[in-house]
């Protein structure tokens, strides 16, 4: 199990990348293609969702090597496709299927994880992936804004395409084999509603929520993240990169901490603790405490952000500790939720009236607030029952 985890951060990296290294060249690509071109981030996350849901299923029947490396290939090709886009309609239908690609990464990447570890050794693991994850935002918009000094938007899609590529060759050598696979169960060819029923359990749905919801917050930040600090607050592309690293850099760090505070607390503390400071992030950025520059957005969404990186791992492997005969398909359906939470809640911050980072701190601390309720009155559920147990 040596190799399990930098194989799953080389997975996972795949989709931050193909949002992150393409943000500071969106202005210029509606510039040059229109408008509408706006929505490639939206259509992104919406084939991702879709193809989470298919591969999920797809990787517990035929095995996790070969869905990757189909994943891979699909993002490789539509990445070079996209580099020689003319039109809008055609980058969208692209970025579409380059979600498509990047959902069987993502979904093989948990899925990876969960096939080999259990309890709070998956939640150190799921921490360190997480971690890695957040190194691609860490540096991918300083690299991509220095690129675009030097050459045109489409050379990010080539390497995009190469990036892809090499992976899949290093991969086909190097990938482990999953030792949990049903391709021998009688069930394998039922339909997919039965198929995800199975994971319809308390469990699996408030702390799935919990991972949604914080995701979709983070995924809204990225979508507004340009609009705010660029159009509206005057930040330059440079400033704008470095912000936009400096905050996963802070994600990056606590996800890595993650496994050391595990010794320490449990995963539900973990969970309440991220949950709180999501929550008086989300309060400074609905009141527009600060106002006045660049800091009176990010310094919010640093406290939300934090807040993610201390409960996603604990909350993912909390959801997915009963699901190891299934790591494929609960992964994909955790990933579902979480790229159509992004997109919902990133429409709707654009739909309401109110300044953009007003719209999102108020979705923000309302959903949060929800969730840490249903966290808390969870865990209260889960004691009753475990001390019925031991009495009885």
């Amino acid at each position: 199990m040596k190799y399990i985890t930098p194989i799953a951060i080389a997975l996972v990296i795949i989709f931050p990348l193909a949002l992150d290294f393409y943000i500071p060249a969106l202005p210029t690509i509606i510039s040059t293609l229109g408008e509408p071109a706006a929505y490639s981030i939206a259509t992104f996350l919406l084939g991702s969702a879709l193809g989470q849901l298919f591969f999920g299923k797809a990787s517990d029947r035929f095995g996790r090597k070969p869905i990757a490396i189909t994943g891979l290939l699909v993002f490789s090709i539509a990445s070079f496709i996209l580099s020689r886009v003319q039109g809008f309609e055609t980058l969208l239908i692209f970025r579409f299927i380059q979600g498509v690609g990047a959902a069987a990464t993502s979904v093989t990447a948990f899925a990876l994880i969960s096939d080999h570890y259990q309890g709070k050794e998956a939640a150190k693991q799921f921490g360190i992936l997480l971690g890695g994850l957040n190194i691609v935002p860490a540096l991918a918009p300083i690299l991509g804004s220095s690129l675009l000094k030097i050459c045109e938007w489409p050379v990010l899609f080539v390497i995009l395409g190469g990036i892809a590529s090499i992976t899949s060759i290093v991969l086909f050598c190097y990938f482990p084999s999953s030792p949990s696979l049903n391709s021998n169960n009688s069930n394998e060819n039922v339909g997919m509603l039965t198929a995800y029923s199975p994971f319809l359990t308390p469990g699996f749905l408030v702390n799935g929520a919990t991972c949604c919801i914080f995701l979709g917050i983070i995924l809204g930040y990225v979508a507004i993240a340009s609009p705010v600090l660029i159009t509206r607050m005057d930040t330059t592309q440079i400033v704008f990169s470095l912000l936009f690293s400096l905050n996963a850099a802070g994600i990056m760090l606590f996800n890595f901490l993650t496994p050391k505070l595990l010794t320490k607390y449990s995963a539900f503390q973990m969970i309440v603790s991220g949950l709180a400071l999501g929550i008086l992030g989300s309060l400074l950025l609905a009141m527009n405490i600060f106002q006045k520059n660049a800091w009176s957005f990010m310094i919010p969404i640093m406290l939300i952000s934090i807040g993610f990186a201390l409960s996603i791992g604990s909350a993912n492997a909390r959801a997915m500790e009963n699901c190891r005969h299934k790591a494929g398909t609960g992964a994909a359906l955790l990933g579902c939720g979480q790229m159509l939470s992004g997109a919902l809640i990133s429409s709707t911050v654009f739909a309401l009236p109110l300044p953009l980072q007003t719209n999102l701190g108020i979705i923000a601390l309302l959903l949060l607030t929800g969730i840490l309720y249903a966290q808390i009155k969870y865990e209260s559920t889960e004691a009753r029952f475990d001390s019925s147990a031991t009495t009885a």
